[in-house]
């Protein structure tokens, strides 16, 4: 074999070597595109849930904290399985469990849903106030919501306040928001005589009423949410016509609704309509 044979030889292996060599790379970066794709693809569905997640939990917000009435389909129908009550009490103004547990009853048997209380927070150290103002009332109960809204589970706060509404002292209880309630407890408690050593204690069946009251007023009733019947059963303030119903202006302890925390007929077909 002549030397410029053998080199050509050699420079032939050489091109083979370098081609077999490039050929590898090749396939290298392409078994790696994939799975640069991949990753791109699952940063990017990352980020978009993140965006979606805080999208929604703002809304979440905006609505929690919107108008009375605003989270009343939601209660019906919606994202939400369940319907939690957060429990908070200033100081000698805790509810007793067992209207908490009436008003859990009655937010399933009207809602369909799962309900449960959360009481976990302890006690609002006590204000020494004789009454709240409104702006007074609400400002206390926002500044102690550590809950809110998001799927699985839609939340309404209870404030328990030991202050009348300086309004009247007959005011038991008031809706403010979409989902905020405020319970003012000395108007639900009635004293025994002083020279026998009575104490005031909250009457536990107005205690549970009220509470399911407001919880009505949440649920959208009376027509807050939805067109009256004809002819109407509401008055135009949220409150039915009806004095022996549970949504009236004031309730009467001699009720059988109000005993039994029940809607009329017409109140629930207007649940209905949402």
């Amino acid at each position: 074999m002549s030397k410029s044979t053998g080199a050509a030889a050699q420079d032939a292996a050489r091109r083979r070597r370098c081609g077999v060599g490039g050929d590898g790379a090749d396939s290298n970066r392409s078994s790696r595109d994939p799975m640069v794709r991949l990753r791109t693809l699952l940063i990017l569905a990352v980020v978009a849930v993140a965006i979606l997640v805080v999208l929604t939990y703002e809304s979440n917000v905006r609505t929690d904290t919107g108008d009375v009435g605003a989270r009343a389909r939601d209660i019906h129908s919606g994202p939400y399985g369940s319907v939690g009550y957060e429990i908070d009490y200033e100081q000698g103004a805790a509810p007793d469990p067992t209207p908490v547990s009436r008003l859990l009853d009655f937010g399933h048997r009207y809602s369909g849903k799962l309900t449960f209380a959360d009481q976990t927070s302890g006690a609002i150290p006590a204000q020494g106030k004789q009454c709240y103002t409104d702006a007074q009332a609400f400002a206390i109960a926002d500044s102690h919501h550590d809950r809110i809204s998001f799927p699985p589970v839609l939340w309404l706060h209870y404030t328990f306040l030991n202050g009348y509404n300086c309004a009247s002292n007959h005011v038991a209880g008031e809706t403010y928001r979409a989902t905020s309630v405020i319970i003012f407890m000395p108007a639900l408690r009635s004293c025994g005589l002083p020279v026998i050593g009575g104490s005031c204690v909250a009457d536990q069946v107005l205690e549970a009423a009220a509470m399911a009251h407001e919880n009505g007023h949440v649920m959208g009733l009376c027509a807050i949410s939805m067109p009256d019947l004809s002819p109407p059963i509401c008055d135009g303030t949220g409150h039915a016509l009806d004095k022996m119903s549970l949504m009236a202006p004031v309730l009467d302890p001699s009720s059988p609704n109000v005993i039994n925390l029940t809607l009329e007929g017409k109140e629930v077909q207007l649940l209905n309509e949402l």
